[in-house]
């Protein structure tokens, strides 16, 4: 008979610390916030990088001013790239290729025809027979070629 009792108490206290142990892990105890330590959370969501233009920087949108709108210059037809391929550039052209618009790490613009090339104050583009060369007026270490052809 008391070994049976025995068995009853021993299953009844294990019984109870299971149960206590049970919804000791269900609880979330909060550590004790430190003195005068508040954590902020900032929620980033992507796409919301617009600038001033309404352009989306991390979906690689940039503002055309020969288009008046959002585009995205690695997506142009005619693509350009420094000596060690390290940079890139693009080259938008207006319908009859009067103007040109650049898009580069060092600056964008817009180059004007004047006869057989295109420019502006920075910049001058040449088209040859293998391609086009991009030229900085103020630099002659920045050099972007393609050989992609209109």
């Amino acid at each position: 008979m008391q070994s049976g009792v025995f068995c009853v108490i021993f299953r009844m206290k294990y019984s109870v610390l299971f149960v206590i142990l049970c919804f000791s892990a269900c609880s979330n105890p909060q550590p004790a916030p430190k003195s005068g330590i508040r954590k902020e959370l900032k929620t980033i969501i992507t796409g919301s990088d617009k600038d001033k233009k309404g352009c989306i920087s991390s979906a690689g949108y940039q503002w055309s001013e020969l288009k008046k709108e959002c585009v995205r210059p690695f997506e142009f037809a005619v693509q350009l790239s420094n000596q060690d391929n390290s940079l890139s550039a693009g080259l938008l052209f207006n319908a009859d290729s009067s103007r040109i618009e650049i898009f580069c790490a060092e600056s964008n613009g817009i180059l004007i025809q004047k006869g057989e090339k295109w420019l502006n104050q920075d910049w001058e583009l040449l088209f040859f027979h293998q391609g086009w060369t991009l030229n900085n007026l103020h630099s002659k270490n920045i050099t972007y070629t393609s050989k992609n052809k209109i």
